[in-house]
C-alpha cells in the first residue's frame, strides 16, 4: 500500500486517500439503504491497509446514516487474494460440472 504507507509524510496522499475513503463510504452507505447488510467485507488490494482503510470508510458512512445503525466493516482474510481464490472456485465448480455431462 504506496499511498497508505506515506500518509503521515505525505500531504497530498493523505487528501487522496481521504477522499478515496469518502467515496467508498458514501458508496457503501448507498448499499446499506439498499440491501440492509449487518456486515461489509473490504477485499482487494486496498483491504491490505486494515483498519487505516476500515475507520475512515467506516466514519464516511457513519455520517450518512444517522437514523440507521451502520453495518460492521471488516477487510477480508484473503486480502487481494480474494478474487483469485474465488475464481478458482468457480472454475472448479463448472469444471466438475462439465465432467457430469
Amino acid at each position: 500500500m504506496a499511498v497508505a504507507s506515506r500518509l503521515d509524510d505525505d500531504p497530498v496522499a493523505a487528501e487522496l486517500w481521504a477522499e478515496a475513503a469518502a467515496a467508498l463510504g458514501i458508496a457503501l452507505a448507498t448499499y446499506t439503504l439498499i440491501a440492509d447488510p449487518e456486515l461489509i467485507v473490504l477485499g482487494g488490494g486496498l483491504s491490505n491497509a486494515g483498519e487505516v482503510l476500515v475507520t475512515p470508510v467506516v466514519m464516511s458512512s457513519g455520517a450518512r446514516l444517522t437514523w440507521l445503525p451502520t453495518p460492521r466493516v471488516t477487510v477480508a482474510e484473503l486480502g487481494s487474494d480474494a478474487g483469485c481464490v474465488g475464481a478458482t472456485l468457480l472454475a472448479r465448480r463448472a469444471a466438475e460440472s462439465a465432467g457430469r455431462s
